[in-house]
């Protein structure tokens, strides 16, 4: 949740994030390894791009994900 890194590889692996976080606490807990691994991955793993989604009645820019136009209220996807 710092850094998004177990919730990309849960996307990555198609697995729930709440399991990777799992693991990781496991082990960060278990000698260190999970920390170690995480604040590298902070690092190497690159950043989603950010993608805006223009509406198609109004044209108005809107949020990666968002079903519904935030300024005219029509149906995005």
């Amino acid at each position: 949740m710092i850094d998004g890194i177990c919730g990309g590889i849960g996307e990555y692996l198609d697995v729930d994030p709440t399991l990777v976080r799992i693991f990781w606490l496991i082990f960060t807990f278990a000698g260190g390894a999970g920390l170690i691994a995480y604040i590298i991955a902070s690092f190497v793993v690159p950043e989603r791009p950010i993608v805006d989604v223009y509406c198609p009645s109004c044209g108005a820019v809107n949020e990666q994900g968002a079903d519904y136009c935030r300024q005219c209220g029509s149906k995005l996807k």
